[in-house]
């Protein structure tokens, strides 16, 4: 987990988008959608696809509460 956030803060888009997926499940993290969409965002301003389904999904969840 350190290893991802170090590389995700030096702006690594692979290790941002590991790091909101990782949030958004709780994997090896507390759940946080706001951390989660706070990585998810970086990466997909980046142009990252994977980044941009993800976020997608995690405004579904959000906005049906």
């Amino acid at each position: 987990m350190r290893w991802f956030r170090m590389a995700a803060e030096q702006e690594s888009t692979e290790a941002q988008v590991y790091l909101g997926v990782m949030y958004t499940k709780g994997d090896g993290v507390e759940k946080d959608n706001d951390e989660a969409a706070y990585w998810l965002n970086r990466a997909a301003r980046k142009g990252s696809i994977t980044a941009q389904r993800y976020l997608e999904k995690l405004s579904a969840k959000t906005t049906k509460k």
